[in-house]
């Protein structure tokens, strides 16, 4: 198997999971894209990095799929291209996630 070009992403799987434990009683996706948001446009400088983003926004990479669950995007790295208009879930609200 060869390696992957996105190889930088770290692997989330663990910290999603204990946050998705955090919302026994409601479909945690469904949830973010209710979510208070804003629009963004996606710099050059961020370009097929979500994982940067995030860490700007939230204050930690690993919370990258915030982005890519409110966006529905489907390929997360190839979809976040720059010039694209995104919604930014309000950080208050992602705050009080944790």
């Amino acid at each position: 198997m060869s390696k992957s070009r996105y190889n930088f992403f770290e692997d989330t799987t663990e910290v999603r999971d204990e946050i998705l434990k955090t919302f026994p009683d409601i479909n945690f996706i469904e949830a973010l894209q209710k979510a208070p948001y804003y629009f963004e446009i996606i710099p050059t400088t961020l370009e097929f990095r979500p994982d940067l983003y995030a860490k700007i926004k939230y204050g930690n990479p690993n919370l990258y799929y915030l982005l890519v669950y409110v966006n529905n995007f489907k390929n997360s790295p190839e979809d976040f291209y720059a010039g694209r208009k995104i919604k930014i879930v309000r950080e208050d609200y992602v705050e009080g996630l944790f």
